[in-house]
């Protein structure tokens, strides 16, 4: 799963090149729902992870896969087109 199959509210799945695309994560870090949508969707991958993880592994792992994406992709003036 990389940043660009994140979905965004409603559905749409991100694609690379999309002006929109571009526009609408700019500044995803600022805005509470975007960042719930990143957030769910660590969630459900992580949820493929095989069963001996325990809960309390799988949210170490949540915490940590989060973190990775919001210190790699900064969003805000940084992924200004």
């Amino acid at each position: 799963m990389g940043f660009s199959d994140i979905c965004m509210p409603g559905g749409s799945p991100l694609r690379e090149g999309d002006r929109f695309q571009s526009r609408s994560i700019a500044d995803w870090r600022e805005k509470q729902q975007a960042k719930a949508a990143v957030m769910q969707t660590l969630k459900i991958e992580l949820r493929r992870l095989p069963a001996q993880y325990t809960r309390d592994l799988r949210s170490e792992k949540l915490a940590r896969a989060y973190a990775h994406v919001y210190g790699h992709f900064p969003g805000g003036h940084h992924n200004a087109p």
